[in-house]
């Protein structure tokens, strides 16, 4: 992988973080349609919505939104020579056809020896369609920032960045951000 560069920003949501609307309203949380294909499961907005996965820019001050989120069990991406146990993709597709942007976010299980259930992948995983089937589920209340902290600080500086291309379909050439920290 490549060097540490410059922060990942990253844009607060219904699905990314607790915020509030107007009036200190919190906003209602968007649905999401879940796809198991028995290999990954991707999550995405249903057509014609915007994600409530959220965005992120990546040092250019453009905004990136989130097409759609890939979870891999186990990981993809190992760090001196260590695999996550699980990790999201988030994946943002410009219109024009320049290269995919993805952050990967690694995730681990808890060493301390607890068995304390991250909310936002358990919400997800409880509406769990059966394999090769899709299903609907409402955007976690816990917020992505349950998986990493730099989604819940809204940053991240420490990461990897190389070109490479999706893992999955549509392959096409990506260019990945994999954060440094582990999450849970």
């Amino acid at each position: 992988l490549g060097s540490p560069r410059e922060p990942i920003l990253f844009a607060r949501t219904a699905a990314a973080g607790p915020q509030q609307g107007a009036a200190g309203v919190e906003p209602q949380r968007a649905p999401l349609r879940l796809f198991n294909t028995a290999e990954y499961l991707r999550l995405m907005a249903p057509a014609g919505q915007d994600s409530p996965l959220g965005a992120f820019t990546t040092g250019s001050n453009v905004v990136h939104s989130v097409a759609f989120a890939d979870l891999h069990v186990p990981g993809e991406h190992a760090i001196n020579g260590k695999r996550a146990a699980a990790e999201l993709q988030l994946v943002h597709l410009p219109k024009n056809g320049d290269p995919a942007i993805v952050v990967a976010v690694l995730l681990d299980l808890p060493q301390d020896g607890t068995d304390v259930e991250n909310p936002w992948l358990s919400s997800i995983l409880q509406a769990l369609p059966a394999p090769q089937k899709q299903g609907v589920a409402q955007a976690p209340a816990a917020g992505l920032g349950a998986l990493h902290p730099a989604l819940q600080l809204g940053s991240a500086e420490e990461y990897f960045r190389y070109d490479g291309t999706l893992t999955r379909t549509p392959c096409r050439a990506a260019q990945w951000y994999v954060l440094d920290q582990r999450g849970r």
